[in-house]
């Protein structure tokens, strides 16, 4: 169990499902260094462009990214280009089956890819991942853990306040699978420090101070924090504030092909990110 989330049906338990050596890896950028990194941007804008083109649910790419890390972080696979956009391939099609949505299906992922993976190559990877992981597929996300931390408040704030404060902290969370940072950090210690960080973006007109400092005790208490992860929290809260800064910061880009992705020199070539969208048309409402 997650020592931060016991109130809460779901728990971190399948995100962390490796050994310490394995950990050390995953926290060392997944033991991917320099123009890897930049491949694990490309690829993580490009997920979220196609999800965003085709309506899916943008929870299925923090389920993609997930899936990838842990694979390149077991150590049974050697990292190469082509591998990992074969994997980034698989690991997006299998996120999307947990998640019900058939509309991302293997067939026009590798159309996607414009002839260079075939879906015999891509089922193939997919059984890869699922033998390296021992199934553990389905993890939580910090977007889960945001939907349970803020159904707590349900019946303590306003409904448009409730969705801004859930829709601010879902766009902090998709913005972190962007950074090797977060790799090693609990999917449920991301989530509060972006609920954290979410209720700074609301105006003190909206949400009194005094209810405010009320509802965010009220939160640390029923997840048991303690001050050792008060201080983590905060310090995911810090990171967290200058990726969205970065994010801001940066040019929108189109849907990466993933075969335009190409290594020239060395180096990954089309490594923008997807600005995402604040809307997040197809996210789960909190109220619901």
């Amino acid at each position: 169990r997650d020592a931060c989330i016991n109130p809460t049906s779901v728990s971190d338990s399948h995100y962390f499902a490796i050994d310490k050596k394995q950990k050390n890896r995953v926290s060392n950028t997944n033991g991917l260094g320099g123009e890897k990194i930049i491949w694990r941007e490309s690829i993580c804008s490009w997920c979220y462009s196609v999800v965003d083109h085709f309506g899916v649910d943008r929870r299925v790419v923090l389920v993609c990214i997930s899936l990838l890390d842990r694979l390149f972080a077991t150590g049974k696979v050697t990292f190469s280009a082509n591998l990992f956009k074969l994997a980034a391939l698989s690991s997006l099609h299998l996120a999307c089956k947990i998640h019900g949505s058939a509309i991302l299906s293997m067939k026009l992922l590798a159309e996607l890819s414009k002839g260079e993976f075939s879906i015999g190559q891509m089922a193939k990877v997919e059984l890869m991942i699922l033998r390296a992981l021992k199934w553990h597929v389905n993890p939580p996300t910090s977007v889960c853990f945001i939907h349970e931390i803020l159904s707590l408040l349900r019946d303590k704030l306003e409904v448009s306040i409730l969705e801004r404060i859930y829709n601010n902290a879902c766009f902090f969370a998709e913005m972190s699978v962007f950074e090797p940072y977060f790799v090693s950090r609990k999917p449920s210690t991301i989530a509060l420090a972006s609920i954290l960080n979410a209720f700074e973006m609301i105006n003190y007109t909206e949400i009194e101070a005094t209810l405010r400092s009320s509802l965010i005790e009220q939160i640390l208490a029923l997840l048991q924090v303690k001050e050792q992860l008060q201080n983590e929290v905060e310090s995911v809260q810090r990171m967290l504030w200058k990726n969205r800064w970065r994010n801001e910061a940066s040019e929108s880009s189109n849907a990466i092909p993933v075969s335009d992705v190409s290594i020239i020199n060395g180096k990954a070539n089309n490594a923008k990110r997807a600005k995402l969208n604040r809307t997040r048309t197809s996210g789960v409402s909190i109220c619901r």
